[in-house]
């Protein structure tokens, strides 16, 4: 638009010229402070780019100072200066919007769990994992060793490479290890002879989120990566949405084809001066078909710009895609003998009363090898036991004590995790089996503050639908969160966890999850648990409780009747029915929907529930009279005396289509018993009756 305007001047003197183009100016600085904020919170590369906008930028203001300084104030510019002038100027603003375009998609892969695996992911101990940068040696049978079959991969090898392991052998933490290790990265420089290095890593979660155990997470965590590192990549390999508006590309889905076009054009690209190596672990812990899942990796490996670092449980399917050769692959509990010895010894002997036992050499000794032996290679195992030991060590035990403590630990570790929850105080039984079978029924891990709301569940069921709506303040969220990690240390011995980062609860480890699902644990815990305890009736309440306590922003996507994606509300309120699905006819049920509809009307009124809605397709006629794209400004309070404000019945009308159409997908009719479809009908019938 201001060039355009700098070329229309009939007679352009500088006067003129400096003033629309000191406008135009503060506008581009503006927008690139807000570009350069952007993009050091993706930990995106933008920075060369925005550098030589900001130079052109400062090009142009030193030229208009050149003039100025030669006195040409009342002068006319030449035709061809204001020519220059204006292409410099659609030239830098069309970079700037190239750079807010890259920014959106590049937003737009990422998702809420993206980064929580590999925050959670225990940071290698500092004595261990160093041989996996030893370079090959030759043992005393002239064998090449496996020790150092990962550095030369790094260095010369093609294709894959497959790390196995038993479970708890520690592969994530290794796969962490070589990820954010500095000789990575210089062992694949040699590997890309002077072409740029991408690293990409994915951690697949099976006890997490859908995302973070499919394909679609996968290839958007990857595609994150990549792009963070090379943005001009952008332009030319998302050519589906590359052409769409700037505003529009916040709020589309990715779709699996979609992706995997994208990746597969990255690799296929002749000329790209840049190597790819993708980390990718827990291969065990996707969700889908194993098979296919292998084939989709080995024909990305067809490209000479990538290779994969993988890993997994020695299972079959594994074994015969990436298995078959012994210098592309390295089994865990093989390798780390010395590793877990010298954990364990560090471990003990950072107890600030392990100087006082004034343990002989030879016992310190023994005790060390005995952890280290009986372990098997099992990592996990040696984490319970010398945090076992340490616990003894801290309540005064003397080196007879901590033998004894090692002797009655099982060598098998889900005899262990039964051994460790026998241990739990007979007190916290209840409360023990509950929270684990709320842990095992959630879809997903759940934020703290639902354990938390499911401990006032034992004072009063009804407490959420007698908690008001109103948000927690942070240093009451902070005070509860630690209150809630000394509460699960007490009843659940550590095999559940708060993961900071995340404000979720997660399962210390996978084979945790996968034994408390064995037939002989479920039986175990429904032993102990209330005879009236439901765990997805307690789960519907703490939802709830936890929606009224939250303040939710963001914006809703609406692309069909009852298709909605985005804000972090649209997931908390579909996690929150699919529960409800879960329950048979119960008026308990029935009560907590009801007050779920007021609670979503209530918030958005007040403000506690701020979106932005986009209708993707009209919204029904019958139901409601909006416009394809709807804005909201919940901070138009009703006005006083007037009973129809058009705002708030405008808020109030989207609530209800957003509950209704959500109610009516999650919980559809022919799936329900008769009494089920005689509540639904009168929610979905009676309600309808008085929309708008």
């Amino acid at each position: 638009m201001f060039p355009d305007k700098v070329r229309s001047i009939e007679c352009p003197k500088s006067a003129q010229v400096n003033s629309l183009i000191s406008v135009w100016q503060r506008i581009c600085y503006s927008e690139l402070a807000k570009l350069r904020s952007e993009s050091q919170r993706l930990s995106s590369r933008h920075s060369a780019k925005l550098d030589s906008i900001y130079a052109a930028l400062g090009e142009i203001n030193t030229r208009l100072e050149t003039a100025s300084s030669e006195n040409r104030v009342h002068k006319p510019f030449s035709p061809a200066e204001i020519e220059s002038l204006e292409g410099r100027m659609s030239r830098l603003s069309f970079s700037e919007s190239n750079v807010a375009k890259e920014q959106k998609i590049l937003k737009s892969l990422s998702f809420e769990s993206r980064p929580a695996r590999f925050q959670s992911v225990p940071e290698a101990h500092r004595r261990t994992y160093r041989w996996i940068f030893r370079n090959q040696k030759q043992s005393s049978s002239g064998v090449s060793s496996a020790e150092g079959n990962v550095l030369s991969w790094l260095k010369t090898g093609q294709d894959w490479f497959w790390v196995s392991g038993k479970p708890g052998s520690g592969k994530s933490t290794l796969m962490k290890y070589i990820v954010s290790h500095p000789k990575t990265s210089q062992a694949l420089s040699e590997w890309a002879h002077l072409k740029t290095v991408v690293i990409a890593s994915h951690y697949f979660w099976s006890a997490g989120t859908p995302m973070q155990r499919s394909l679609e997470g996968l290839l958007r965590t990857l595609l994150y990566d990549i792009f963070r590192q090379l943005p001009d990549l952008i332009e030319t390999t998302c050519i589906e949405r590359w052409p769409k508006p700037k505003e529009q590309l916040g709020h589309e889905d990715w779709y699996v084809s979609e992706l995997h076009a994208v990746l597969k054009r990255i690799a296929a690209q002749e000329t790209i001066s840049a190597k790819f190596c993708f980390f990718i672990d827990g291969l065990d812990e996707f969700d889908g078909d194993h098979v296919d899942f292998c084939a989709t990796l080995c024909e990305l490996t067809k490209s000479p710009h990538v290779k994969l670092c993988v890993s997994s449980r020695p299972w079959n399917v594994f074994e015969y895609s990436f298995g078959r050769s012994a210098s592309s692959k390295l089994y865990m509990h093989e390798l780390t003998l010395e590793d877990i010895r010298s954990y364990s010894e560090s471990r003990l002997k950072e107890h600030p009363r392990w100087p006082e036992l004034h343990i002989k050499s030879q016992n310190a000794e023994w005790l060390v090898d005995q952890i280290t032996r009986r372990a098997a290679g099992v990592f996990l195992w040696v984490f319970l036991v010398t945090k076992l030991l340490r616990n003894g060590l801290t309540e005064y035990d003397n080196f007879s004590d901590m033998k004894k403590r090692l002797d009655s630990v099982p060598r098998d570790l889900e005899a262990f995790f039964k051994q460790i929850l026998e241990s739990v105080e007979p007190f916290y039984n209840q409360k023990m089996a509950t929270t684990l079978e709320i842990a095992l029924t959630a879809k997903q891990p759940a934020p703290t503050a639902i354990y938390d709301f499911h401990e006032k569940e034992w004072e009063d069921e009804d407490y959420a639908l007698k908690l008001p709506i109103q948000t927690l303040d942070a240093s009451e969220t902070e005070a509860r969160q630690k209150q809630l990690t000394r509460r699960l240390n007490a009843q659940c011995r550590g095999l559940l966890e708060v993961n900071g980062p995340s404000d979720r609860v997660e399962f210390l480890h996978r084979t945790v999850m996968d034994y408390l699902r064995t037939q002989e644990m479920t039986e175990y815990l429904d032993r102990k648990v209330p005879v009236d305890f439901y765990p997805s009736l307690s789960l519907l309440r703490a939802f709830l409780a936890y929606l009224k306590s939250t303040q939710f922003l963001g914006y809703l996507y609406r692309q069909a009747q009852g298709d909605f994606y985005g804000s972090k509300v649209n997931h908390v309120v579909q996690e929150t029915l699919g529960y409800a699905m879960q329950l048979g006819n119960s008026i308990k049920r029935d009560e907590l929907l009801t007050e779920l509809e007021h609670c979503l009307l209530e918030m958005m009124r007040t403000g506690q529930i701020l979106l932005e809605l986009h209708a993707k397709v009209r919204l029904d006629s019958e139901l409601l009279d909006l416009k394809d794209r709807v804005r909201f400004n919940i901070n138009h309070a009703p006005i006083p005396g007037q009973g129809n404000n058009t705002v708030v019945n405008e808020i109030q009308g989207v609530a209800k289509l957003y509950f209704l159409e959500s109610l009516e997908q999650v919980l559809p009719l022919s799936t329900l018993d008769e009494a089920d479809t005689s509540f639904v009908s009168s929610v979905l019938g009676q309600k309808r009756s008085r929309l708008g």
